[in-house]
């Protein structure tokens, strides 16, 4: 190169002083520091760590728009930052039981109590999707949301005119969270002579089988009166999962002396916590009943 010839022995002499410099000069740095006292943290012990975590702006109310069926709509006491939902606590604020009854305050459950971490979560959709390829492989583009709606709304008038309104059914699923969000879909369902699917053909035939033979889909009381109870039968149902806010009330009808029983086709978490767990095979709870 340019005349000048280096043999391999120079070659790796000069290779090796070089490295020796830069290991020196990588060493420096560390030997000065040696000597030198650590920065001090921002903070003083390790508790200020957790009083950061629960400093907050303001405190507001507010409930979770969950599936949660009679005892949704827990009061909650939301802590904000900064615009940012750091954490949520139950709020003790229903009136007193009736008499010996046990209170019903605090209301609320893992379900509103992991909210937050949902709302700020980095799965969360913010955006709409529009498949572009075959249903499964999961290829998806982002719109916008006036493509989103737009598109929605030239198949809805589509449906209506050709083949006809009875064509638009809403399926609400099971997701009863409110009456309040229905309101919206609901009213454009009505405006469209579409058709609303019952919430019952979504969950199970409970509500209309309960009206047929007993006359009325709810026969119960107040959720306090479990705890008044001397046997107490769950049957098709697992309140322990899916009642929190008032399965307490089965626990203290229990301590108090109630018996209860579970009958169900899996060990599930109310079947835990009864004094007879009757396990059956899916399907045989009527030739049970008779």
């Amino acid at each position: 190169m340019n005349g000048v010839h280096v043999s391999r022995r120079e070659f790796l002499r000069i290779s090796s002083a070089t490295l020796l410099v830069l290991s020196l000069a990588s060493l420096e740095p560390a030997a000065a520091l040696a000597g030198r006292k650590p920065k001090a943290p921002a903070y003083g012990d390790w508790r200020d760590l957790y009083r950061r975590k629960f400093t907050w702006d303001r405190r507001v109310r507010c409930t979770h728009v969950v599936n949660c069926w009679y005892q949704r709509n827990c009061a909650w006491d939301v802590f904000v930052k900064d615009g940012v939902v750091l954490r949520e606590e139950q709020a003790g604020q229903y009136p007193a039981g009736c008499g010996d009854a046990p209170d019903f305050n605090p209301r609320g459950c893992q379900k509103g109590a992991c909210y937050s971490s949902v709302v700020n979560s980095p799965a969360r959709l913010l955006y709409p999707l529009k498949r572009v390829g075959p249903r499964g492989t999961c290829k998806w583009k982002r719109v916008t949301w006036d493509e989103a709606l737009d598109e929605i709304a030239d198949r809805l008038i589509d449906a209506a005119v050709d083949p006809g309104p009875e064509t638009i059914v809403l399926d609400i699923g099971g997701s009863l969270a409110s009456s309040t969000w229905r309101l919206g879909i609901r009213r454009i369902i009505d405006l469209l002579d579409g058709i609303e699917l019952d919430t019952n053909t979504e969950l199970d035939d409970g509500q209309g089988g309960a009206s047929v033979t007993f006359g009325t889909p709810v026969a119960s009381r107040s959720a306090d009166d479990l705890f008044r109870s001397d046997v107490i039968l769950i049957w098709g149902a697992n309140p322990v999962y899916t009642q929190i806010p008032n399965a307490h009330f089965i626990n203290e009808a229990r301590y108090r002396g109630a018996t209860v029983v579970t009958i169900a086709p899996d060990y599930s978490a109310s079947a835990i916590h009864a004094d007879l767990y009757v396990p059956i095979r899916p399907g045989t709870d009527a030739a049970l009943a008779l």
